[in-house]
């Protein structure tokens, strides 16, 4: 996490303070597979946190090898085994491998199924695979396990949009609207702008494209695409 936020060097050392300690554990019981869950994580996840960074090059891309460690211990762990499988499903969706990443969270999802972060993880595979009604499915069961939890509007409604069915955009919008009432996070409030500004942008409605996507831009300078979009149109801050 330290990492997604940009905490770089913070990231790297407290990894690589967690490898030292799977590593000893490793050493001290070569059997124990569920030390290498931890080992496996951070192999994977420091290739992938370094390799677009100019001054991390002297680190190889060893994804590969992360993901084949994390995947032995889902298979053979014992204490990790389960949280081991989540993680390894969460590796393919980041290497695009959808076809697997689908199976994983569908798994988990029939085992758990009142578990809405599984079903918020198969939701969003389903959606990179442009399996817009089971993508939708899974996010409506999110609102009916726990309606508290009003992020579920969010994807429910980006996925109406983003689906470009015109029979199920009004639908997707009210959805995001009602998210945006809600929400206190600005970042989760500009992407729901950004989707209304691309739905309102398919239908060749300027006007109201610009003023969602300047919305966005305001409540979030992050959302780049907002701003790019918007100045495409002719228009944005």
């Amino acid at each position: 996490m330290k990492a997604r936020k940009g905490g770089w060097w913070d990231a790297y050392v407290a990894g690589n303070k967690s490898r030292q300690l799977f590593k000893h554990a490793k050493q001290l019981d070569p059997s124990f597979i569920d030390a290498d869950f931890g080992l496996g994580m951070y192999v994977y996840w420091r290739s992938v946190f370094t390799k677009d960074l100019w001054f991390l090059k002297m680190f190889p891309d060893r994804r590969a090898e992360g993901i084949a460690i994390v995947k032995e211990v889902a298979e053979r762990g014992r204490f990790t085994k389960e949280m081991a499988g989540i993680n390894l499903g969460m590796m393919y969706m980041e290497e695009k491998d959808y076809s697997n990443a689908s199976m994983i969270f569908k798994s988990f999802v029939e085992r758990y199924p009142e578990n809405i972060v599984l079903r918020r993880f198969l939701g969003k595979v389903y959606v990179a695979m442009r399996k817009y009604d089971d993508a939708i499915a899974q996010f409506s069961e999110m609102g009916k396990i726990d309606p508290r939890i009003i992020k579920y509007k969010y994807f429910l409604g980006a996925t109406m949009v983003i689906s470009g069915d015109d029979k199920i955009s009004a639908e997707g919008e009210r959805e995001l609207r009602d998210f945006i009432a809600a929400e206190k996070s600005k970042y989760w409030r500009a992407s729901a702008h950004y989707w209304l500004g691309r739905m309102y942008e398919r239908k060749n409605d300027k006007k109201k494209a610009l003023i969602e996507y300047n919305a966005a831009h305001a409540l979030s300078p992050k959302i780049e695409d907002a701003l790019k979009r918007a100045r495409g149109l002719g228009g944005g801050m």
